[in-house]
């Protein structure tokens, strides 16, 4: 729950054995579980699991298999999400907006239910 900003590369050779790509650091300000303010923490992440679960996806295609577009694409709109949005592009506002909209607390909420 803060700002991440990016710090440094950290060149691939730097690893044994060396990874296909570089990493980076990146520091983490401002950290508080107050910036969720009453919204539900487990929904939060939940969305993020499914957001992130995927490499290289877009967050519409990660939040469909939980939410019916009827739902979803509002939602979207709502925090100011394009569709075609990757997840590490969206802000942690944005995030927060969407769980909001997507909150049990603020119909119409209709998750997808998964088979039995």
């Amino acid at each position: 729950f803060g700002d991440a900003r990016y710090v440094s590369t950290v060149k691939r050779g730097h690893f044994t054995p060396a990874p296909a790509v570089d990493s980076a650091i990146i520091k983490v300000a401002d950290i508080s579980r107050a910036r969720l303010g009453t919204l539900d923490p487990d929904l939060f992440f939940q969305i993020l699991h499914l957001a992130f679960g995927q490499k290289r996806k877009q967050v519409q295609r990660t939040l469909r298999h939980r939410y019916d577009t009827e739902i979803l694409m509002p939602a979207l709109t709502q925090a100011g999400i394009a569709p075609t949005s990757r997840p590490e592009t969206v802000s942690l506002a944005q995030w927060i907006a969407l769980t909001t909209a997507l909150s049990p607390a603020n119909p119409p909420f209709s998750p997808k239910t998964s088979p039995a």
